[in-house]
């Protein structure tokens, strides 16, 4: 039995999680932790990390690494993606990183994020889809991974649509209005457009969400609080159940959404542009039912 930590450095939240992996490839969960940083923050209009989203994530950090030492973890995995991958100051973030809080990040590529997050989401399904589209939702792009139940993916596709990123850029007023909903809309639209023209026409396949905007999807439809992984993981919703969320989210001020008790704090702005990608994905690909999984890149980092 090995205690290990996966960090995961993301474009809206940092999260830690600690588990003992056995030597059949299982884990058990000890502890987890996220905490919303929001290090891309302003990325969209400039190419640099700002140093208020960096003091946020380096303080996450020194917590992450005070629960580590607590835990007695022998192998700790922390990877960033998104965010340190796009800015021109991601090696000076990692550096500091090094440096203030003693931990090593390592900045994955889309491809590596892909696969890791494939194996973390299968393995904690209960019933292996023959044939799954797992959609992973973060704050700086949107993964597509086309994939077997033997958690190799066989087709990767990353667009650059990620909810911080959508936010920043196209809503400004509070509640959002139609025109920025539209606009919102085209954009995402367009880049699915590549989605469907790679993978082409697929059928008996499984679609699944993971990461923030589908588990809090799930957590207002079962109206969590606090939050359960164990309920969420594995919920089902229909596209009907999405789309009257969205239309109550939408129509309420940030503050309103924040105000929700299922609502993750940090996440009440976000929800919007996440709500546009998810129902977008499910109409893209005529699914009528969507699958949530708790699981991710953290549980695949654990794993492998």
């Amino acid at each position: 039995m090995i205690r290990k930590a996966a960090i995961d450095i993301g474009t809206n939240t940092t999260r830690l999680l600690i588990a003992d992996l056995s030597h059949d490839g299982n884990f058990t969960e000890i502890f987890c932790r996220r905490i919303i940083t929001r290090l891309g923050e302003g990325l969209y209009n400039r190419s640099y990390l700002n140093d208020a989203a960096v003091q946020r994530t380096l303080d996450a950090l020194v917590i992450y690494s005070k629960d580590i030492k607590k835990f007695n973890c022998s192998n700790v995995r922390a990877v960033a993606t998104s965010a340190v991958r796009e800015a021109e100051n991601g090696e000076e973030f990692v550096r500091k990183a090094k440096r203030e809080t003693g931990l090593h990040l390592e900045v994955i590529d889309q491809e590596e994020e892909a696969r890791l997050a494939t194996l973390g989401v299968l393995s904690g399904l209960r019933e292996k889809p023959e044939l799954a589209i797992i959609f992973d939702v973060g704050g700086g792009s949107t993964e597509f991974i086309f994939t077997d139940n033997h958690a190799d993916p066989i087709k990767i596709i990353g667009l650059p649509i990620g909810v911080v990123h959508l936010t920043e850029k196209h809503i400004k007023s509070d509640p959002v209005n139609q025109k920025e909903l539209s606009t919102l809309k085209v954009e995402v639209k367009k880049e699915l457009t590549k989605v469907k023209k790679e993978l082409g026409h697929i059928r008996d396949f499984t679609l699944i969400g993971t990461a923030g905007t589908s588990t809090q999807f799930a957590a207002l439809d079962l109206n969590l609080f606090p939050y359960d992984a164990v309920a969420v993981n594995g919920h089902k919703m229909s596209f009907s159940v999405i789309e009257n969320i969205f239309a109550e989210l939408k129509s309420k001020t940030a503050a309103e959404r924040k105000a929700i008790r299922a609502m993750e704090h940090g996440r009440e702005d976000l929800i919007i542009a996440g709500g546009v990608i998810l129902l977008e994905v499910m109409g893209l690909f005529k699914a009528k039912e969507l699958t949530i999984s708790d699981f991710g890149l953290r549980e695949g980092i654990i794993i492998k």
